[in-house]
């Protein structure tokens, strides 16, 4: 990713345009790239912002790293994660995790005076401060009602934001069909990526993402991620598959999609959207985080963020 990034012409057009309203999609199309480099770029860059290209808007893009003082063109697809994500929170938040509950949905957040009192499953929390950290399609879909009204700001900052729509189903063979050494295969048309996992157990996964925003259904994304095994790996390879597990997150009512991306004109959303309200109610999440958005690290980082912001309000 970052080595396509690194294009001079890519790099010149992005850093240089001013029109917000440009998209990404239509600065590939102005660089005049050779049609099958054009394709694999939108369907490389579609896979890692979460959404089509003439869904993102270029300066605002842009503006998000510049304001998170980062270079596309250095820090964009440099990392990887060295162990699982449970065994890094685990390993990062023992003690919070220990504390954690599942699957209680909050449905209402009274923040009006203190105490805070949130409501969950019929039943009434009170607390000094609360950190909101649900997805921005939860945000979107208001399925927290919160009292007062979050502001008009806070509002529009939700609302012109974007959140795209992806799933990850993994499948466990009974042995490797490809070449020793290889660990990623991108597909050259469809926002589409293979990612081998291990030998033992056989595991790859596949991440896809919808162009068009549209949530993704899963028969289809079985049937896709099956065909285009087959065209790379050859028919033997799908037809000892022992196990499948899909990840839609799309279809996930308490996260409605794969993660946030910045449409044309929403320069200083992320920013909006992480201020908090009242000294008593406060943001975290990907949404939340300029530049490093859509990422673990970006997660975490927001998080540390509202705590530390909480805690100077605390005294």
């Amino acid at each position: 990713l970052s080595n396509i990034i690194r294009n001079k012409r890519m790099l010149k057009a992005f850093y240089r345009l001013d029109d917000a309203s440009t998209t990404l999609d239509e600065l590939v199309e102005r660089i005049r790239f050779s049609d099958e480099f054009a394709a694999f770029l939108r369907a490389v860059l579609s896979s890692s912002l979460g959404v089509g290209l003439d869904h993102v808007g270029v300066v605002s893009l842009r503006e998000s790293f510049n304001k998170a003082g980062m270079r596309v063109e250095r820090d964009i697809g440099e990392y990887a994660l060295n162990d699982s994500l449970h065994g890094l929170l685990t390993g990062m938040f023992t003690d919070a995790i220990v504390l954690t509950e599942f699957n209680k949905q909050v449905t209402s957040i009274d923040y009006a005076e203190a105490p805070v009192v949130v409501t969950r499953d019929d039943e009434r929390i009170q607390a000094s401060h609360v950190i909101v950290t649900v997805s921005l399609a939860v945000l979107q879909a208001q399925k927290i009602d919160f009292q007062p009204a979050l502001p008009v700001s806070k509002q529009q900052a939700i609302a012109r934001l974007g959140m795209g729509q992806g799933a990850r189903i993994f499948f466990r063979l009974n042995k490797p069909y490809w070449p020793a050494g290889i660990k990623e295969i991108i597909h050259s048309r469809l926002p589409l990526h293979l990612t081998i996992h291990s030998d033992a157990p056989v595991l790859i996964s596949a991440f896809y993402i919808s162009t068009d925003g549209r949530h993704i259904e899963e028969h289809e994304l079985h049937t896709l991620c099956v065909e285009t095994m087959a065209k790379v790996f050859g028919i033997s390879a799908i037809d000892n598959i022992i196990d499948v597990h899909m990840e839609n997150w799309s279809a996930n009512p308490l996260i409605g999609g794969a993660y946030s991306y910045d449409p044309p004109d929403s320069v200083g959303a992320r920013t909006e959207l992480a201020r908090s309200v009242s000294d008593r109610l406060f943001f975290a999440g990907e949404a939340s985080v300029e530049g490093h958005y859509a990422t673990v690290d970006g997660a975490i980082l927001s998080g540390q963020r509202a705590a530390k912001e909480v805690i100077e309000v605390a005294g």
